[in-house]
């Protein structure tokens, strides 16, 4: 006969630890509290003190934005942009903020609608009329509107759409770009081919401001893309302080495929309203051309298989 024997253990549970409204509310009002020094503000949300006051002011008058029972105009804004700052998703952000995963989402696309409801203001479609006659980085370009280019900013969407947003190195993202018109043109960069409104530098030939110091321009297409770079550099080094500022453009996220859009939209907005209060961003600034100091293009005319930029559209996107 096989005796067994049995020990019963006592089975270990990790308790949760809850905390009343009371605190929450209370340790919520101290992340708010330490907004209040300029660092930490810029570190966190990405803008001063005086830009972040004035920016919860223009999105409660002209962005629709209200103070809800629980939640102030100067937390949603917080909120909104220590997300987009950080790329955090909802079950950190819950965490930060003691709030349940439905009140994160909820919150964020409330916010997302009033910065949506701004663009007017910030994003503008250039005018026509734009001379650059006296800058003499753009006086070499008669009738110029200005640069055109785009950046690469990843998605998540469905497996039936993924074969119109991946790009030549496989990679699924959208291309950001502006929308020429007009009898007047861009200029562009060797991603576009020379068009209707496009004008390319020469391929074969160095490009890039880094790669022109030491040497000595001789011939008249080092001449042109020396000049041509020199008029691009300010929107490359837009792209880069837009990236630097906002961390949810560097890489995918979950959200749907329209508010990825949306989202999109809104940190164009946000960066606009920075440039517009001039707030200083020279750190920021450093960062980007030290990364365009190691950029090194040179274009070959032998390339095969490769698709230019011939035209671009606006979409209902």
């Amino acid at each position: 006969m096989v005796v067994g024997a049995y020990r019963h253990r006592r089975r270990s549970s990790i308790k949760e630890i809850t905390w009343s409204e009371d605190v929450r509310a209370h340790k919520r009002a101290l992340w708010i509290d330490t907004l209040m020094n300029d660092t930490i503000c810029r570190e966190q949300l990405r803008l001063n003190r005086r830009c972040f006051e004035k920016l919860c002011a223009i999105l409660r008058s002209k962005g629709g934005l209200v103070t809800s029972r629980n939640v102030t105009v100067r937390k949603a804004v917080a909120f909104f942009l220590h997300v987009i700052s950080h790329n955090l998703k909802n079950r950190t952000v819950g965490v930060i903020f003691f709030r349940s995963g439905e009140a994160i989402s909820r919150q964020f696309h409330t916010m997302l609608r009033a910065d949506m409801n701004i663009g007017k203001y910030y994003v503008k479609q250039a005018e026509s009329t734009t001379s650059y006659a006296g800058d003499i980085k753009w006086k070499w370009f008669e009738g110029v509107l200005g640069e055109l280019d785009g950046t690469h900013i990843q998605m998540t969407v469905p497996l039936e759409d993924q074969p119109r947003y991946r790009d030549r190195k496989g990679d699924i993202n959208t291309n950001v770009l502006a929308r020429p018109n007009g009898l007047k043109y861009y200029l562009v960069d060797l991603g576009f081919t020379n068009s209707w409104g496009f004008l390319a530098p020469y391929r074969g030939t160095w490009y890039h401001l880094n790669l022109w110091r030491g040497n000595t321009l001789t011939n008249y297409k080092e001449l042109f893309n020396l000049r041509h770079s020199s008029a691009r550099n300010a929107i490359e080094r837009a792209f880069g302080v837009l990236k630097k500022r906002w961390a949810i453009l560097r890489t995918s996220n979950f959200f749907d495929k329209k508010t990825q859009v949306r989202i999109i939209n809104a940190c164009f907005i946000l960066h606009n309203f920075v440039r517009d209060e001039n707030m200083e961003e020279n750190d920021l600034l450093r960062e980007v051309d030290g990364e365009l100091e190691n950029t090194n293009t040179f274009d070959s005319d032998n390339e095969v298989d490769v698709d230019y930029i011939t035209s671009a559209r606006a979409t209902d996107e």
